[in-house]
Order: C-alpha cells, then sequence, then structure tokens
C-alpha cells in the first residue's frame, strides 16, 4: 500500500466517524425535545369544572322525580 491510500483511508474513516456522531447526537437531541414535549404538554382532566363546583358549592344534586343523581 502507498501512504495516499492510507491516507484516503484514514480520511475516509474519519468522516465516516464524525457522520456517525453528528447522526447520534442529532438522534439524541430529538428524543430530549420528544421527552420535554410530552412532559410539558398539559393533561387534559375532563370538561374543567372545578370553577362550576366552587361556584355552585355543591358537587352533586338529587333530582327526586327521575331517581337522578348529578354530581359535577
Amino acid at each position: 500500500m502507498t501512504a495516499e491510500n492510507l491516507d484516503g483511508d484514514a480520511a475516509g474513516a474519519t468522516a465516516a466517524v464524525a457522520v456517525e456522531m453528528l447522526n447520534s447526537t442529532a438522534a439524541a437531541l430529538a428524543a430530549a425535545a420528544a421527552e420535554q414535549v410530552t412532559q410539558a404538554r398539559i393533561e387534559w382532566t375532563g370538561l374543567g369544572m372545578e370553577w362550576l363546583r366552587s361556584l355552585l358549592g355543591r358537587r352533586e344534586w338529587r333530582i327526586d322525580c327521575l331517581d337522578v343523581y348529578v354530581r359535577l
């Protein structure tokens, strides 16, 4: 093998390592960003009736003629 051939192989190997490092770094950053978005997402807890509960003062009413309990 000649010196030029060895230099070409080393440059190719270095480029391959650099590309692999960039790919793994980009994948790690994307995974971290996706996790942060998932954690920051607001949890849906229903219709948000807590303000109505506090306004009305009670959480449960009984409708006698229908024999039904209404809960907020």
